[in-house]
């Protein structure tokens, strides 16, 4: 993992993404703090990956979906799987 400043990255960028497609993280730092990464993304399940670790929104319905579930409501794991299956056949 490497720590620039956004100065630098500015004149350099295309070396930097040439360092994350060899697989360095590269954190941009605003006024000495960290700001921004730039990391590499080798397919579409990893940016769906990143895409969804950051979306509040989509944090905010799992987070309400552990709390219905700590109180009884929703359906086991191996139920909606087994749900889940016996939509594709039909």
């Amino acid at each position: 993992m490497k720590f620039v400043s956004l100065a630098e990255v500015k004149n350099q960028l295309s070396a930097y993404v040439h360092q994350c497609e060899d697989g360095e993280t590269v954190i941009i730092t605003k006024n000495g703090k960290p700001s921004v990464a730039i990391i590499n993304i080798e397919d579409e399940a990893d940016l769906e990956s990143i895409m969804l670790s950051n979306s509040k929104q989509f944090q905010k319905i799992i987070e309400e979906s552990r709390k219905s579930f700590q109180h009884g409501e929703g359906i086991p794991h191996e139920q909606f799987w087994e749900e889940m299956e016996g939509e594709k056949s039909e």
